[in-house]
């Protein structure tokens, strides 16, 4: 009319309430999870294995989940950046997808397929904020400092070590849940809910990547040696653990088991980046690659 409307200044204002109060909910949340990881260092920093291991019974120790997203994020970039320009998906599909399909995979599909219940990574009160809070780190830090120095040999080895003590812990943890659910009557339930928490990431890329029909034809090439492995790992915890244990946290604790097979596997991923180094960079560049 002329004359201006106050309307203007009061959406303003009412939008700008709105973004503060958001504000504080988000610093809020933001103290309370770094009141819980002092406590997590305090309590664990003189015992960096029972941290790495032993805590995942109970908890999420921060060192696992760190490593399980930022490694997780960083070969998901990997993969985009391999691609044209104009095929690089956008920054809704890579937060969604490094999450579900790289990151907590696992959590996901076991949780879906073997306890018919929602996966346990949407109901936790830090893991989607850490993601996406990783997700950034790699994404945005400017000069792409974090994502330079994360994704060089060592740091990028020593993160994807991190996510398989997190995932064989995890699978330990699953498949004691899973013996318990099914009153110990079913080997077969707790030992292929521990292969899929370590395994059912890596497939569902292979069938990403590779499509239905030449992703089922080069399954076997790709997953057989990785699925004995796992498969016997898990096979060993059920009967030398839990079978003689059940629910017995002691017993269980007692076997030595839990820490030991997440180790072993550590040892058999140095072996095995020791052993790919000592190939020669022709031959490394042959694996990445491929």
């Amino acid at each position: 009319d002329g004359h201006g409307s106050p309307r203007g200044p009061v959406v303003v204002a009412i939008t700008m309430a709105a973004a503060v109060e958001h504000l504080s909910r988000a610093f809020a949340l933001l103290l309370d999870a770094g009141a819980a990881l002092s406590t997590d260092v305090a309590k664990y920093i003189k015992y960096p294995v029972p941290m790495l291991t032993t805590a995942a019974r109970t908890s999420y120790p921060w060192p696992l989940q760190l490593g399980t997203e930022l490694s997780a994020i960083i070969t998901f970039r990997r993969e985009r950046d391999a691609r044209p320009t104009r095929d690089q998906p956008g920054w809704l599909y890579s937060i969604a997808v490094s999450f579900v399909l790289y990151a907590m995979a696992g959590n996901v599909v076991t949780n879906w397929i073997f306890f018919a219940r929602t996966p346990t990574v949407f109901v936790h009160s830090t893991i989607i904020p850490v993601h996406v809070a990783c997700w950034a780190l790699i994404q945005l830090c400017p000069g792409d400092v974090a994502y330079r120095v994360l994704s060089a040999p060592l740091p990028y080895f020593l993160l994807d070590t991190l996510g398989l003590i997190d995932g064989y812990t995890t699978a330990f943890n699953v498949m004691e849940e899973a013996h318990a659910a099914s009153g110990g009557k079913a080997a077969v339930f707790p030992i292929m809910a521990g292969v899929s928490v370590m395994l059912a990431g890596a497939v569902c890329r292979h069938f990403l990547h590779k499509g239905v029909v030449r992703g089922a034809a080069e399954l076997d090439d790709k997953m057989a040696v990785p699925m004995a492995i796992v498969a016997g790992a898990m096979a060993y915890y059920y009967y030398h653990a839990i079978v003689p244990c059940g629910e017995d946290a002691a017993c269980l604790a007692g076997t030595g088991l839990y820490e030991g097979l997440t180790l072993l596997a550590v040892a058999h991923a140095v072996g095995s980046e020791a052993l790919a180094l000592t190939k020669g960079p022709e031959k490394k560049g042959k694996q990445k690659a491929s």
